[in-house]
């Protein structure tokens, strides 16, 4: 289903296609059968597709696999901040452990939420090659995840 802005009664423009090796890694995800470790391509054809240009802040809720899942993670955390450190690309707002579930039953490990300047500037990263070389740090490291994209309170849809 096409995703179209609030107020707007047009469709939005053609987003760019997935292209490439980040076409593929997604790809491959859904033949793994991980559903919630990485984006699915109509996932991210849609953000794509969203005309909203300001900050956005992504919400990571993550499980990691025993015996090695958080050290695996952490190495793509640190290779990922070293690649774009200075690059006006993302930064870490948060990052704690999940303690518990107040309302609701799953748990989660860890909790990070990360910032960028736009929507483009997430993807312009989801589709940099020295970032997919680490992406499978993060893939191995996953038993389970959920990645929110939000923006502003005082932003319109």
């Amino acid at each position: 289903m096409p995703v179209k802005s609030a107020g707007s009664s047009r469709p939005p423009k053609k987003a760019p296609g997935l292209r490439g090796s980040f076409k593929k890694r997604l790809e491959n995800e859904r033949t793994k059968n991980m559903a919630f470790i990485n984006p699915t391509p109509d996932q991210f054809k849609q953000l794509m597709a969203r005309e909203y240009k300001g900050p956005i802040v992504m919400v990571n809720l993550l499980k990691f696999k025993p015996d090695g899942g958080s050290a695996s993670y952490n190495k793509y955390s640190e290779a990922t901040r070293e690649l774009f450190l200075g690059k006006n690309i993302t930064r870490m707002v948060y990052r704690g452990h999940g303690l518990m579930p107040v309302i609701g039953e799953e748990q989660w490990d860890e909790i990070a939420l990360y910032e960028y300047p736009s929507i483009a500037a997430f993807i312009e990263m989801q589709r940099d090659k020295q970032y997919q070389a680490v992406v499978p740090f993060r893939t191995e490291a996953l038993l389970d995840s959920r990645l929110y994209c939000t923006l502003p309170k005082e932003e319109k849809l």
